[in-house]
């Protein structure tokens, strides 16, 4: 009994051992594996982290790259969606230029056909530290006035209207309307002035009533500015289409022509995109912002409450040249005033080239462009400078596009 006590003790003995053993060496290889996972399978782990982020950081190169291999062609809209540099030596010459004059706005200038500058400088507002960019959207003022033209263009080419249609036809109770013809309404030389401006916010019926009644004819056939031309030729509009005058600006210019940075008044005040203005003061800063006028804005119907970007600009006319809005004939018509004067539906003509501005609530829009559509310059300001406009530098920036005098 004794002896196979003892050998059984032995045997038991002998099994933890060799259990002990078999744990052992579970746990060294354990430990040999986390060894060999930290120190070989990390480095792995790096490698193929560290070439991810070469990959990726390739790829942002890469993009960066084909960003400023964007093409600048001026054909097509989806080019004015970015910053172009100075291209050359001309427009290097004119961002020094704008610097000089402490430019708050954006400036587009495009010469055969080629982007060769578009920028912005200053800011957009300045509370907000916010800066002018290509996306900023500015008060276009009497620029408008070329929209609402081709609107009444295309009223025209549908029957709706004649040029040779008197205002009579529409609105008998304004003086002298029975001698008063669209086409001279469109060239300011109807003679109408307005006597009065309304002092609170008014429909669109309410606002051609208001100026219905509150007009004169002076001077009829000599040309004379007067933005109530363009109030009652947007009544006309919407008597003919049935349709108010923003809807028709909505769908037959912003829709029509793609224009994703065009904004009705109200519109304009929710885009993020909107700038501020200020009044040109010195020392030269943004101490003084101008306050909106809805009342103002309200009145401008037809003529002076649309908010667009510089390419949103250029696009439309580019557009109204190549015939893609207008046909030929109205264009012709458009382009071709009569020869004492250079106005018609919102532009100034010379022989090769138009030009057109506006101003309003320190708003400053400019814009030269051959009638080819190749050349333009385009100067949009939210910092306006009283007795000291833009018209000079962005004419002067115009001719510079040229080998010789324009005229």
């Amino acid at each position: 009994m004794a002896r196979y006590q003892y050998r059984h003790r032995k045997r038991k003995q002998s099994w933890q051992k060799r259990f002990l053993i078999f744990l052992s060496l579970l746990v060294i290889g354990g430990i040999s594996k986390t060894l060999y996972d930290v120190l070989f399978n990390k480095t792995v782990n790096n490698s193929i982290t560290h070439s991810a982020v070469l990959h990726l950081s390739n790829t942002e190169k890469e993009a960066n790259k084909l960003q400023k291999k964007l093409p600048t062609t001026a054909d097509d809209y989806s080019h004015f969606n970015q910053t172009v540099q100075p291209a050359n030596n001309t427009a290097k010459t004119m961002e020094l230029q704008l610097k000089q004059e402490d430019f708050s706005g954006v400036a587009l200038v495009i010469c055969d056909n080629h982007i060769i500058l578009q920028k912005g400088y200053g800011y957009a507002n300045y509370a907000e530290k916010k800066k002018n960019n290509p996306y900023s959207v500015f008060q276009i003022a009497s620029i408008q006035k070329s929209l609402t033209t081709s609107l009444i263009m295309k009223a025209v080419h549908n029957g709706l209207l004649s040029l040779d249609d008197p205002l009579s036809r529409f609105y008998p109770k304004v003086p002298n309307s029975d001698h008063i013809t669209l086409h001279q309404m469109l060239t300011m030389t109807s003679g109408l002035r307005n006597t009065g401006l309304p002092k609170k916010l008014l429909n669109d019926d309410q606002l051609i009533a208001f100026a219905v009644s509150n007009i004169k004819c002076s001077k009829h056939g000599k040309w004379h500015y007067e933005a109530i031309n363009y109030t009652l030729l947007a009544g006309i509009l919407e008597k003919v289409t049935q349709k108010s005058y923003n809807q028709l600006v909505n769908e037959e210019l912003i829709q029509a022509l793609n224009l994703k940075n065009t904004y009705l008044y109200k519109d304009f005040l929710m885009t993020p995109h909107q700038t501020k203005s200020y009044l040109y003061k010195k020392p030269v800063n943004y101490s003084y912002p101008s306050a909106m006028d809805p009342i103002g804005f309200n009145r401008e119907l037809g003529t002076g409450n649309i908010g667009m970007t510089t390419g949103d600009l250029y696009w439309y006319f580019y557009q109204l040249i190549h015939g893609n809005l207008i046909d030929q004939n109205a264009k012709q018509e458009l382009f071709n005033p009569l020869e004492k004067n250079k106005y018609t539906g919102g532009i100034y003509n010379y022989k090769n080239y138009f030009h057109s501005r506006g101003v309003e609530n320190n708003y400053e829009s400019e814009i030269y462009m051959s009638k080819d559509g190749k050349n333009a310059v385009i100067l949009f300001s939210n910092r306006y400078r009283s007795g000291n406009t833009y018209k000079d530098l962005s004419k002067n920036f115009f001719q510079m596009l040229y080998p010789s005098p324009i005229d």
